[in-house]
């Protein structure tokens, strides 16, 4: 069994007639299609049954001779192992008679849950800073229906976040719930609360498998003008402590780059490579929220394509840690959009396609509400499958037009179906006008 000790590393259930195949680490995904024997292999390897056992179980169950079904098991562990779990794969043309990427997933992966829009902090760019606090919050009840929903439909992951997460009255209750069912969590929080050694300690208990916690400085006075006097020294806090209590690996820190900050994020990086962080993301300030009173900060097409070649720079400076950006090319190599993979549930319980959605909610982008409807029918309904595939209209005319542009690795142009909704109220933008061809 030590051959194929990726199950570890892997989340798996049934999608109609095949087997649908998660990566934790990245949550890129395959579909094994056509057999349902992968499902059955992954289900008994889940129970550590003795590797010499399975070709017999399943041997049973098929009414086949032991030898020929330890060959076919054999064969499609094979094909996953080699062909798709691992962080730098190259598709190879002689697995693509089991694998298939498809959008039409029966629920989605994970979900997203903004617990509220409460916040300990007033920063100068938050996205949901123009919503007020308080307001028609989902009941702790409707979102532990939720979690319900998610161990019966295999949705696996589920971020919470805010507003400040850890700031609704019963987050450690949900904690509660969402580990028991075995639900994994990611915690997208401003690291505020967590410089107390003390609630990080009782963390600990719960099934959280990632922080995403932003910064927006390699100093006090560049971070501090964005999120407030004194944070950069407790966000580092937060962090170092993170770190020594073995959570490295786990911990995403996010920057947030404009004019004040782009010229700096190799002193950003280097920050975070001595607090012990592997994992770091610069995205782009965009004119959204709060964020729309920095129109000086706002960076230009061409210092944004600056930091997306200074990041390929630094990953080969700095392969110890992971670096990404929001350019066409991600360290991973996973298409990065979470509409395709996920749903967003706001603190109302409205579901829009992803975060971003939530600043500006229309009839025309709110899918349904969880309070009204289940989750599965909303992923289902017209309005959702039709928005997931403008994704992938995007993506392959992206693909098809892009690929062949030199420029490609560091292209500037947004493809974010959300960034076209907000600018332009249309999902999509013309391909064709791009950046490179336009200057």
């Amino acid at each position: 069994m030590k051959q194929f000790s990726f199950i570890k590393f892997i989340n798996f259930r049934r999608e109609n007639n095949s087997t649908l195949i998660v990566d934790k680490r990245n949550y890129s995904y395959i579909i094994v299609y056509r057999t349902l024997l992968l499902y059955y292999i992954l289900k008994e390897m889940q129970k550590d049954r003795s590797y010499d056992r399975i070709p017999m179980v399943l041997a049973n169950r098929y009414n086949v001779p032991v030898g020929i079904m330890e060959k076919k098991i054999n064969e499609l562990l094979h094909v996953v192992q080699k062909h798709w779990l691992s962080y730098n794969n190259k598709p190879d043309k002689s697995s693509c008679n089991y694998f298939e990427r498809s959008l039409s997933l029966r629920v989605p992966i994970s979900l997203e849950i903004l617990l509220t829009y409460k916040c300990n902090l007033k920063c100068n760019h938050c996205l949901y800073g123009t919503i007020p606090g308080e307001g028609n919050e989902m009941l702790t009840e409707e979102i532990l229906n939720i979690a319900a929903q998610m161990e019966k439909e295999k949705i696996f992951f589920v971020a919470f976040s805010g507003g400040e997460p850890t700031l609704h009255k019963d987050f450690f209750v949900l904690l509660e719930e969402f580990s028991r069912r075995k639900i994994e969590i990611g915690l997208s929080t401003n690291g505020i609360l967590l410089n107390q050694i003390k609630f990080i300690k009782r963390l600990e208990r719960f099934n959280i498998k990632s922080f995403n916690i932003s910064i927006e400085g390699s100093n006090a006075s560049m971070n501090d003008d964005l999120r407030g006097y004194g944070t950069f020294f407790k966000i580092t806090k937060a962090l170092r402590m993170l770190v020594n209590s073995g959570r490295a690996d786990q911990i995403v820190v996010k920057i947030t780059y404009g004019k004040q900050n782009y010229l700096y994020i190799e002193n950003i990086v280097n920050l975070l490579r001595k607090i012990g962080i592997k994992k770091i993301a610069f995205h782009r300030l965009k004119k959204w929220g709060r964020a729309k009173k920095l129109k000086e900060y706002i960076p230009t097409y061409r210092e944004i394509e600056y930091v997306n070649k200074k990041i390929l720079e630094l990953r080969t400076k700095y392969p110890d840690v992971i670096i990404e950006g929001d350019s066409a090319y991600t360290q991973s190599k996973v298409n990065s959009c979470a509409v395709s993979l996920s749903l967003t549930i706001l603190p109302s319980g409205d579901v829009v396609p992803c975060n971003i959605f939530g600043v500006n909610t229309t009839r025309e982008i709110i899918l349904g509400n969880v309070k009204e409807q289940p989750i599965k029918k909303i992923w289902n309904n017209t309005k959702s499958k039709t928005i997931r595939s403008y994704v992938q209209y995007l993506f392959k005319s992206n693909n098809y037009i892009c690929s062949k542009c030199a420029d490609f690795l560091y292209c500037p142009s947004p493809r974010c179906i959300a960034y076209n909704y907000l600018s332009h109220k249309k999902f999509l933008s013309n391909p064709y006008k791009c950046f490179h061809l336009n200057t």
